[in-house]
């Protein structure tokens, strides 16, 4: 939700902070929240983040990552929130040279070098916890493929700042397949 919120062309100087803290609260604690239960401490910041994080999309909304979460939990009953993930590094790498360098910065305030090097980051907390990389497991059609298409042409795309088109939703589904 945060990172959608500050790359959405809809974000602005109110949202934008909320969406920064949200990022950072995640990378610092989602794995000591996710490895250890009983960690009071990680699971109330990550409590934290998921409200900051709502509030940031609220006026911005949310970009691709949620368009494409739709038919994957529609169609591949994954859950929502994993859907999100699913896609988030993907087009955080395609939105990463939009916006006159904003993302980037975004992402070195974070302490990343840019938003590649915070994409790979978000691929490998990912795999870190056990969550979704590819859709290998569902053994995709091309009918399916072109479903999944279909159904992430979503009014959310128009958020994104970086025109995405069914020919890059398809690649992206390819390459997970």
């Amino acid at each position: 939700h945060a990172i959608e919120a500050y790359v959405s062309n809809m974000a602005s100087d109110y949202t934008d902070g909320l969406a920064e803290k949200a990022v950072e609260l995640v990378f610092k604690n989602l794995r000591d929240a996710y490895n250890n239960g009983d960690n009071k401490e990680a699971r109330e910041h990550m409590h934290n983040a998921s409200t900051i994080a709502g509030m940031a999309f609220t006026l911005p909304k949310t970009t691709s990552s949620h368009a494409c979460s739709f038919p994957l939990t529609n169609m591949l009953h994954i859950p929502h929130g994993e859907a999100c993930g699913l896609t988030l590094d993907y087009f955080a790498r395609i939105n990463a040279d939009a916006q006159n360098g904003r993302i980037h910065e975004f992402a070195k305030k974070l302490g990343f070098k840019d938003m590649y090097e915070m994409a790979d980051a978000i691929y490998d907390l990912k795999k870190e916890i056990g969550l979704r990389t590819d859709l290998k497991e569902y053994h995709l059609t091309d009918e399916q493929i072109q479903d999944l298409v279909d159904g992430s042409t979503h009014p959310n795309l128009y958020n994104n700042p970086v025109e995405i088109t069914k020919e890059m939703l398809q690649e992206m589904y390819q390459s997970m397949r």
